[in-house]
């Protein structure tokens, strides 16, 4: 499966467009190691780009002129064609998927370039989704291909940052419309660690059964400083009675915290213990820290361990 290439010309980083992200299927992924090869050497692996009258689109190797960009080459070495067949974008993600290149988002941007721009043939696209790509047949319902051509840039790219499992995927697309483009904006903008990402959707899938979507959306209207903030908002809003616990929880603990004592309480109140610990600090007096501990409200901590 050979790209439709022409003889390798020398041509002129600034006459090659890279604009038209259309046909890129790798991720967005410029990493040190690509840009000392590239300072270096040049781009040993040439780019195949379209002829257009004077200039030129690329069709391939976009991480690898960007970095030619940014190393402040003049000229790279590209094969050109006068037209883009489906075989070129076939063997790019071949080669693609074996180096480890392309991601989720990449993957399945390439089905989409296969079926919308080239109309190749249904079989034919399964069965290289499936044997190169790794793609399951279930992502290929009618159901699930509009909606995948629907997503944003965002998602695409924030599916190849974390490689979010097709599994994760399918739920994500299962969710409405509105809930599904703000939590994968939202997971792009935080750069959302793939545990938290994974958990919510099957949150947000929960929430969304009961018929709370409404109040999923005020959450995501909230501003967030991190993933977990994120992530935490999510979670209050799908388990509100354990979170009232959990904030009862720290409260009486905080009661009882200070003056050298402190409470620790177990993760997700997940645990039969409650472990009170005494600070002593050169110089403290420990006739008064015993005292303090001595002082220990026993009802607080017999409130305490009853919420675990």
């Amino acid at each position: 499966m050979e790209c439709i290439k022409k003889d390798i010309f020398t041509i002129p980083v600034s006459h090659i467009s890279t604009e038209e992200k259309y046909f890129k299927i790798s991720r967005n992924n410029i990493s040190e190691e690509l840009l000392k090869s590239v300072s270096q050497h040049g781009v040993m692996d040439p780019p195949c780009v379209l002829s257009c009258n004077a200039c030129f689109k690329a069709l391939t190797g976009f991480n690898r002129l960007e970095a030619a960009r940014i190393s402040k080459l003049e000229e790279v070495d590209v094969y050109v064609t006068e037209e883009y067949d489906h075989e070129i974008i076939m063997s790019e993600a071949v080669r693609k998927s074996y180096s480890g290149l392309i991601g989720t988002g990449g993957r399945l941007r390439c089905i989409i370039i296969l079926r919308e721009r080239f109309c190749i043939d249904e079989d034919q696209v399964i069965h290289f989704a499936e044997n190169t790509l790794k793609v399951p047949r279930s992502i290929f319902s009618s159901n699930y291909a509009s909606k995948i051509t629907e997503l944003s840039a965002h998602v695409f790219d924030y599916f190849d940052m974390r490689d979010v499992p097709f599994k994760t995927v399918t739920d994500f697309l299962n969710l409405p419309q509105n809930v599904s483009k703000a939590l994968g904006d939202a997971a792009y903008t935080l750069g959302m660690r793939l545990n938290l990402f994974k958990s919510a959707v099957l949150m947000c899938s929960d929430i969304c059964r009961v018929g709370n979507g409404g109040r999923l959306l005020e959450v995501f209207m909230s501003e967030s400083h991190s993933d977990q903030d994120f992530w935490d908002r999510i979670f209050q809003t799908r388990y509100p009675e354990y979170t009232a616990i959990i904030s009862r929880a720290e409260t009486l603990a905080a009661s009882v915290s200070g003056k050298g004592l402190s409470v620790i309480l177990p993760k997700h109140l997940e645990g039969d213990v409650v472990k009170v610990s005494l600070n002593v600090r050169k110089g403290d007096k420990l006739e008064d820290l015993i005292q303090r501990l001595h002082k220990v409200d026993p009802i607080k901590l017999e409130q305490l361990t009853g919420l675990l």
